[in-house]
């Protein structure tokens, strides 16, 4: 099982912890990189657009497109060199035979695909948060 904790300050100081649990195979094939047009990353994602859920391209979140995934699913990508990444899918593609996942270029660098390697191998898990809330605490009856 691939299990990645994410546990932010407010969480563990209110006593419960939250985990991004990755480990369902979803499927293995080719891996791109995508990087827009426009030199400052500005491009918009057209199918999430005509999807009613309109976001610019992240210069700083690791995000994908999927073909078939819902918006917003997380996956975990192992690349062919063991590398990893959990992206947010957030947009469609990649169009590509053999292609199951164009990466941004924030995803693409954690798992090492340059501009001048821009396609790999990998297989993609998907995630889940498992949150665990401890029970509150018993209060004894108080008596006379």
């Amino acid at each position: 099982m691939l299990a990645v904790p994410l546990v932010a300050a407010s969480q563990a100081s209110a006593g419960f912890e939250s985990k991004l649990v990755c480990d369902k195979k979803i499927e293995s094939g080719g891996i791109s990189r995508y990087h827009p047009d426009d030199p400052d990353g500005g491009g918009w994602s057209m199918a999430a657009c005509k999807a009613g859920k309109c976001e610019k391209y992240s210069l700083t979140e690791p995000t994908a497109a999927h073909k078939t995934l819902p918006f917003h699913t997380m996956v975990k990508l192992v690349f062919e060199n063991g590398k990893s990444v959990i992206v947010r899918i957030n947009d469609r593609g990649p169009y590509w035979k053999g292609r199951i996942l164009d990466l941004n270029e924030v995803a693409a660098e954690k798992v090492g695909l340059t501009k001048k390697k821009g396609v790999g191998r990998g297989t993609l898990y998907k995630c889940r948060r498992e949150v665990d809330i401890p029970l509150p605490e018993k209060k004894s009856p108080s008596g006379p």
